[in-house]
């Protein structure tokens, strides 16, 4: 991750999820920063997925507008090594659906009575690098590492005009790696 980066580093990716037709509209765009300070590195991110543009219909089957939906996160980290291989993270994030609401003859605002709570969310994780042999000639060096994804509040959607409340978890991940 972020621990190994030296100065300041910017960039950003737009992809295009094409490769099958029921994705064919969606985009991926990823923003990020890095900043090397003398005590850690401290990085931003701001990643969408926009999902295309799709029909409202009521229950009657007419159309009565269009929206295009789109996911994004915000995600501030920071990292540090140490001596001795061992490098350590955390971060916190937020995410978020948005789904511009569709105007139409009774609601041509696009208003709606949706609101959300936005998760915070926080991320840690730690690597650990060594070598077998202290020889220069060989590369022995092995990596292990963890990393505990997506832990803090739920993402709540109440939808007042339906009468409609939801309450997700986010998928929460413990990974254990190595790599030699």
């Amino acid at each position: 991750g972020l621990s190994h980066l030296k100065g300041v580093h910017a960039s950003y990716a737009q992809r295009g999820l094409d490769w099958w037709s029921l994705t064919k509209d969606f985009k991926y765009h990823s923003a990020n920063v890095s900043v090397t300070v003398p005590f850690a590195v401290f990085g931003f991110s701001y990643n969408r997925l926009s999902l295309g543009e799709f029909t409202r219909s009521n229950e009657n089957g007419v159309e009565i507008g269009r929206f295009t939906p789109h996911e994004h996160t915000f995600t501030l980290g920071a990292s540090h090594s140490f001596a001795g291989g061992l490098s350590v993270g955390a971060s916190v994030k937020t995410f978020n659906f948005v789904e511009v609401p569709a105007t139409s003859s009774t609601n041509p605002a696009g208003s709606d009575d949706v609101e959300k709570t936005l998760p915070i969310l926080f991320d840690i994780g730690a690597l650990y690098g060594f070598s077998f042999i202290n020889d220069s000639s060989t590369n022995d060096d092995l990596s292990i590492g963890f990393s505990l994804q997506n832990f803090g509040s739920n993402f709540i959607i109440e939808d007042k005009m339906n009468q409609f409340r939801a309450s997700d978890q986010l998928n929460r991940y413990l990974r254990v790696g190595f790599a030699y």
